[in-house]
Parts: structure tokens; sequence; C-alpha cells
């Protein structure tokens, strides 16, 4: 089965100056946020998808940092209140993202949070190509999200965060939706991200070529 990309889609913190969030979204995190955008624009390429193939469509999310900074307001919280408020508890799982973003999409298909740190991106391509060939779903939507800005000035560095996303799928699922298809070897883009030791254990979102994939086809400059 011939395998490619059917949409992309990238979003840094600048992209959201302005934005009003939604009423169903005013408990979202900003990992959710920035998440679930980088997918709708990927999804702007291949609009047939979610009307016609919902049904078949996965999702996976790779994060190393997770919901660090709810993660953080929630322990603060506990320490200084010793209530365990259950909405910054939800939240901040490492998992939370990829529920926000299956309920909004109201995909029922597989989905997965996958954590590798640098080894994240290409887990995560692995585990979509194995969906795909396995027939488990048609298409798969793979994000991949850091989110870090108050824990990056907290260790005084300045570390890349946002969100990109690529939608992967079949020539035959592409032709039946009537949508572009752009041929890829995914070995080419399961590559794990460029480390910088003194960033660890936060990730520069744009040091994976899967960022730099994502960045070329949005038209953008890395």
């Amino acid at each position: 089965m011939s395998l490619g990309i059917l949409g992309a889609g990238v979003i840094h913190p600048s992209d959201l100056s302005g934005f009003t969030t939604p009423p169903a979204w005013r408990k979202a995190t900003r990992n959710m946020i920035m998440a679930v955008k980088s997918m709708e624009q990927a999804l702007l390429q291949t609009p047939m998808l979610m009307e016609r193939r919902r049904a078949d469509l996965g999702l996976i999310v790779g994060t190393n940092s997770g919901e660090i900074e709810t993660s953080a307001e929630f322990v603060t919280t506990l320490a200084g209140t010793g209530v365990a408020r259950p909405l910054l508890f939800q939240n901040s799982l490492h998992n939370a993202t990829a529920g926000f973003a299956s309920i909004h999409f109201g995909i029922t298909g597989p989905a997965f949070t996958l954590s590798d740190r640098e080894r994240t991106p290409i887990e995560a391509m692995y585990l979509a190509d194995l969906l795909l060939t396995e027939k488990s779903s048609g298409a798969v939507i793979v994000t991949l999200v850091e989110v870090h800005k108050v824990m990056a000035d907290y260790i005084g560095e300045t570390v890349a965060e946002g969100a990109c996303t690529l939608i992967f799928g079949s020539k035959e699922m592409a032709d039946d939706l009537g949508t572009p298809f752009i041929e890829v070897d995914m070995e080419s883009v399961a590559q794990a991200y460029v480390v910088n030791p003194a960033h660890l254990p936060l990730f520069d979102i744009t040091q994976s070529e899967f960022y730099q994939t994502a960045m070329s086809l949005c038209g953008k400059q890395a």
C-alpha cells in the first residue's frame, strides 16, 4: 500500500495572538488549543475526510512535556490549599490533549499518546504506519505538541514550543476523497529530535524532521 500525506498544519504561540477561545474551550489548556488548531489546519486540506471517513480516522499525539504546566498548577494548588481540584487533575493527565481532540473532532477510532524523549517522532510515525498497514485506520492524524514556556522561563532557557500535524493515508483514500496525495518515505520523516542537552527535559518542537516537513507543506519557512 502506497502511503503519503493528506494534510499538514503548524501552530506557534504567536499564531494565537488575538484568538478568542470559544465557550466550549474555556477549560482547555494551551497544549489542547495549539494541538487542535494544528489539526484543524491540516484537516482544511482534506475537507471530505471528516465528512465521509471520520469513523476510519485514528489519532496519535506525541509529546514529551505533556500537560506539564497544568500538572505544576495542580501540585501547587494541592500543596497550598490541600484541595485536589478535579479539573486541574483531569487536565494534568498526559493523555488529556488526545482526549480533548478526540471529543472535539468526534474521533471514535484508535487514539494514542506517545512520549519517548528524542524518539517521540519516530515512535509516533511507526505507530501510524502500523495502524495504516494493518488497516486499523484508513487515515491517521499525527500531532507533535510541546508547550512549556513557564518551565523554560523557570530554567532560564528559550525553548521553542507549539504543535505540528501531518495526516497520513493511502493513495486509495486520497483518490476516494478527491484530495491531494503527497507520497513520502516514512523513514525520512521518522527522525529523532535534535537534542540540546541544556534544554532537557524540555524539547524544542522545531528540532525534528516531522516539524520541518509540516512547515514545508504549509508553505512556511522554518
